[in-house]
């Protein structure tokens, strides 16, 4: 990720996502398909990207509850 927090618009990959969250990508594929986290936007043809808000968001919420 860097030293500086990404742009909350920008977007993130799952390997990233599953790394923050200490999560395998299965298992964020798996609270994507239960409506837990946001689904990812198709960037291009080929790529998919979450939005890092909603990664944000989703990571509060796992920790609060």
């Amino acid at each position: 990720m860097g030293r500086l927090p990404p742009d909350p618009e920008s977007f993130v990959t799952l390997r990233d996502v599953a790394k923050w969250s200490g999560l395998s990508e299965s298992t964020v594929e798996r609270a994507v398909s239960r409506g837990e986290l946001a689904e990812p936007v198709k960037i291009s043809p080929r790529r998919n990207g979450y939005r890092f808000a909603d990664v944000e968001h989703w990571l509060a919420r796992r920790k609060t509850g």
